[in-house]
């Protein structure tokens, strides 16, 4: 990939990016923080995870992202819009959901939330790694990202 070089002024980016990787990450695990491994595994409603399959499936997902990012970027589409803000506020927002695609679906990967959990910090320790050592302009560059939005049923490029 032939990006142009993260200027000196997208230190302040790629610091946000870190910092906000750092502080989901431990949101995240914090949230199922004093869950007991039975706990995790009941499931609140028929067709509805139970926390080791969410677990799963963002575990997952980290993974998947940071594949597709480190092998499949390409320059950005000159008429993008501001992904990023979207990412930052329409991907949390749970009020609406979407359907993972088949890779993301739980389905059993791991015999145990802590072991979930600690796939899921190595995941993202790499990502971060990536972030930090990464000299190209992310910002310049895109994936189209196999998660289809259910409304429109687009694949969304990040």
């Amino acid at each position: 990939m032939n990006a142009i070089p993260n200027p000196a002024s997208s230190n302040t980016d790629k610091n946000f990016l870190v910092a906000l990787l750092r502080e989901s990450r431990e949101n995240f695990l914090g949230s199922f923080a004093g869950v007991s491994e039975e706990q995790s595994r009941v499931h609140p409603a028929e067709n509805c995870w139970c926390v080791l399959d969410t677990v799963e499936h963002l575990t997952s997902a980290e993974g998947i992202m940071l594949r597709l990012i480190t092998t499949q970027r390409r320059p950005r589409s000159a008429d993008a819009a501001n992904r990023e803000q979207v990412f930052l506020h329409v991907v949390a927002d749970r009020s609406r959901k979407m359907q993972s695609p088949e890779g993301g679906r739980p389905c059993g990967r791991f015999a145990s939330l802590a072991e979930a959990a600690a796939q899921f910090k190595a995941s993202r320790d790499e990502t971060i790694r990536f972030v930090e050592q990464n000299t190209e302009d992310l910002r310049a560059t895109e994936v189209t990202h196999p998660h289809r939005r259910r409304e429109t049923s687009a694949l969304m490029k990040w």
